[in-house]
């Protein structure tokens, strides 16, 4: 069951002059694949009830990303280290998913296992506790 998401972000998040943080989270284009995670400092310009202006773009209150029709590759950040956290776990999910490979679990040892399941455990049970908010 999933139930309709709280917005990320409220219009009292926000006001003109405020520095933001965005981080480049895709590449939509090929030239711009080697530039993501970075971080870009921006500036507000304009606080809306669905959107923020920054000198950067356009951005949805709601899930914090660029309003664009055709690629949703920044994300605002309120602040630098928010915008850090998110650049790094993107960077070890995308680096977790890489190395994904059942046939690892057959050079493991049994206390690596063990932690690897014990890791998993506690993801599925935060997975299972939001499913049912």
């Amino acid at each position: 069951m999933k139930t309709k998401q709280e917005p990320k972000y409220t219009k009292k998040d926000f006001q003109v002059g405020q520095t933001v943080y965005i981080e480049q989270i895709s590449a939509s284009a090929h030239y711009m694949k080697d530039t993501v995670g970075k971080l870009t400092k921006g500036v507000v310009e304009k606080v809306g009830t669905t959107y923020v202006t920054t000198d950067k773009g356009i951005f949805h209150l709601a899930d914090g990303l660029v309003k664009d029709n055709f690629n949703r590759d920044f994300l605002l950040h309120l602040t630098y280290e928010d915008a850090e956290k998110s650049a790094l776990a993107r960077k070890w999910k995308r680096e977790i998913l890489s190395k994904l490979d059942y046939r690892l679990v057959e050079y493991m040892t049994l206390d690596e296992l063990g932690t690897l399941v014990g890791i998993l455990d506690i993801a599925d049970f935060r997975k299972e506790e939001k499913e049912q908010k």
